[in-house]
């Protein structure tokens, strides 16, 4: 059905994905919403899809396995996947910064944000070694959700204009 394993392995990569994309969909968020609450809703989300339970589910097993190491299946779920999700973050973002910021500063920033929530993930062992069991108990979603989005809204909220102090390349 699939014409080889390498086509089956790219299948179940993107269908782990797109169950992990339905199990924690983000909200629909009414037009009035403000872009700090989707900012914290995106981020809250994207803690849930990365650090809730699925550690131990085949599919986060398998879905973290190919960002580690990408095989042919790294593109078709970067475009099937991945890529709407980042636009999403991308449109958030364009309300919280300045007007005049460029689409590679934009996409820099978003970076940014994802690599702060995919930190608990992936350095999850070294930060139960460095703080005490207690204190590894309180990193719950919602605390680490409210870290990550009032760092964020600061950073954010200090950038100056383009016009104050353009950024050097």
């Amino acid at each position: 059905y699939f014409g080889d394993k390498q086509r089956l392995y790219v299948e179940a990569v993107v269908q782990a994905h797109r169950w992990r994309m339905e199990q924690l969909p983000l909200p629909a968020w009414p037009e009035e919403t403000s872009a700090e609450r989707k900012f914290e809703d995106f981020i809250n989300t994207f803690m849930r899809r990365v650090r809730s339970g699925p550690g131990s589910t085949w599919h986060s097993k398998l879905m973290m396995r190919e960002m580690a190491h990408p095989t042919a299946a790294c593109a078709e779920l970067v475009q099937s996947s991945i890529r709407p999700q980042f636009e999403v973050l991308l449109e958030i973002l364009r309300e919280l910064v300045p007007p005049e910021t460029g689409l590679e500063d934009l996409r820099l920033t978003a970076f940014s944000v994802v690599g702060q929530c995919l930190f608990y993930h992936f350095a999850d062992p070294v930060t139960r070694n460095l703080i005490t069991a207690e204190e590894y108990e309180a990193l719950t979603i919602e605390r680490l959700t409210r870290q990550i989005t009032q760092f964020s809204l600061a950073a954010l909220r200090a950038q100056p204009s383009a016009a104050e102090h353009p950024l050097q390349s």
